[in-house]
């Protein structure tokens, strides 16, 4: 069980900067999908 458990940390430690740089992608891309859902509308009506 602890060495489970230690196999486990250790690919969380070697794969740390991976799963951050995806959820950056990921948050990034949910924010920017909203901006531009917002600011179409918004863009399009300025320009009439």
């Amino acid at each position: 069980m602890t060495c489970a458990m230690n196999a486990v940390f250790d690919f969380v430690r070697f794969a740390e900067f991976e799963i951050l740089f995806f959820l950056f992608f990921f948050i990034a891309f949910l924010l920017f999908k909203d901006l531009v859902s917002l600011s179409l509308p918004l863009y399009v009506l300025c320009n009439f």
